[in-house]
């Protein structure tokens, strides 16, 4: 049954691989960027205060993460369509392309007396 799933679902599986791969890709270099610059400029332990230096330390790093934030705002937001549209849309298509969305078991009847009768199919 594994191996089934894996062919018909492979080209999809695939693809959302190599889309985690490349995010986290971008997250580890985005994280590395970020560290090196806290670990080459950052003020001394404890600013806590609203000096120029601390301000200027804040200002530089969100500017670098940014980026990142956008990106995962955004991810965030299209991650379902994207889901909806290139793992559902197929699935849901070969399903009504081989009539085998009609053997569901809520459109069966409910009982032997309305056998004529069917259940809404959901």
């Amino acid at each position: 049954m594994l191996w089934l799933t894996w062919r018909q679902h492979r080209l999809q599986v695939l693809v959302t691989t190599v889309l985690l791969a490349v995010l986290g890709v971008v997250l580890l270099v985005s994280g590395l960027g970020a560290a090196d610059f806290a670990a080459r400029s950052a003020p001394a332990a404890g600013c806590v205060a609203d000096t120029p230096v601390c301000s200027a330390y804040r200002m530089e790093m969100n500017e670098r993460m940014y980026s990142v934030g956008e990106l995962l705002g955004w991810l965030t937001l299209l991650a379902p369509a994207l889901i909806g549209a290139f793992w559902g849309a197929p699935l849901l298509a070969r399903e009504y392309e081989h009539g085998t969305h009609q053997q569901n078991e809520s459109c069966r009847p409910r009982s032997s007396t309305n056998s004529n009768r069917k259940a809404p199919c959901m």
